[in-house]
């Protein structure tokens, strides 16, 4: 096996295992996720051992900032999944959809439809663009706060995030890995307009090359 191969099969064990511990939180009753709600107001979620230990990653979180991390992506999960209530089969399918997207391409395409909507250019300023350079912007201080305003901007949208890719880009922010990471998320978030404008462009190019039907009345 190449060290490629390698890594990808570290980084989808790792992936299944957050997986696993967002499944273990969706079986939670409706008393422990508004206990884990209230767990983003300043209060620690160490009731989540348990969980941490069911899913096998207690070896995972190398330090005190990967912990609160975790916590506060589950608080975040508890804020606005609803895991009781019958999803339709479109919200599964968007779901699949969403697998291992980064966050910064689901606020890419966030911006863009905002900016659709206010009749400006694909790729021009907006408030998504603000909020999300605030969260490219944040320490660990910061993070939680500008996190939380982004997932929310996403779920008014009814856009949520693959948990557990989120969780894993997150666990470097405060590493070396980190500046890599808001790259990856930097070039996705501006690679949708990029693309968007591209396959506009290519459309406009071929309806402008497309022969012109005879009107029936041309003798």
């Amino acid at each position: 096996m190449t060290d490629v191969a390698e890594t990808q099969t570290s980084l989808d064990r790792q992936i299944a295992k957050w997986q696993t511990f967002f499944d273990l939180l969706g079986e939670m009753d409706r008393g422990q996720l508004a206990k884990l709600r209230h767990s983003l107001s300043n209060r620690p979620a160490h009731f989540l051992t348990g969980t941490i230990y069911a899913a096998e990653l207690e070896h995972s979180l190398k330090n005190d900032w990967q912990r609160a991390v975790l916590e506060t992506v589950a608080g975040l999960f508890a804020l606005i999944e609803r895991p009781h209530d019958e999803q339709t089969e479109d919200e599964e399918v968007r779901r699949e959809q969403r697998k291992r997207q980064p966050l910064g391409q689901l606020l890419g395409e966030l911006h863009i439809a905002q900016n659709r909507k206010s009749g400006r250019k694909l790729d021009a300023s907006s408030s998504i663009e603000k909020r999300f350079l605030a969260l490219l912007d944040s320490d660990e201080y910061a993070l939680p706060y500008q996190l939380r305003q982004a997932i929310t901007l996403l779920d008014a949208s009814e856009i949520k995030p693959d948990w557990s890719q989120l969780t894993n880009d997150l666990m470097f922010w405060q590493s070396r890995s980190g500046n890599r990471i808001r790259q990856d998320w930097s070039d996705a978030f501006y690679l949708v307009a990029e693309k968007e404008m591209r396959r506009i462009a290519n459309l406009d190019s071929t309806n402008a090359q497309a022969p012109e039907t005879p009107s029936e009345d041309t003798p």
